[in-house]
């Protein structure tokens, strides 16, 4: 069975980087620019980086997620996840990091 990971994200750096990791065999990462973007096919996880994102997506991404339960593990990175936003994604189950 393969691996499908959703990576949104509008940085050109950090997309490569995602392409170009060395995954285990079956596992495809499909980066984007914006969530409306990603591929439809069914998506094991998603990954958003909040930094590079467009203003509007980016709120409406981070309402939805720190407020309702994601279908599919979800993660979140950005430099500005604050305590309180973090453990709202905490507690709808999604993975927060601040990097």
């Amino acid at each position: 069975m393969s691996t499908q990971i959703g990576y949104v994200t509008r940085d050109e750096m950090n997309a490569a980087i995602a392409l170009q990791a060395q995954l285990p065999p079956g596992v495809t990462v499909f980066a984007t620019d914006s969530e409306d973007n990603l591929p439809p096919v069914p998506l094991s996880a998603i990954v958003y980086d909040l930094d590079h994102m467009w203003d509007d997506e980016n709120r409406r991404v981070v309402q939805r997620l720190s407020n309702e339960r994601p279908a599919v593990p979800t993660v979140v990175h950005s430099y500005k996840i604050g305590e309180g936003l973090a453990e709202q994604f905490r507690i709808a189950g999604v993975k927060a990091y601040r990097v």
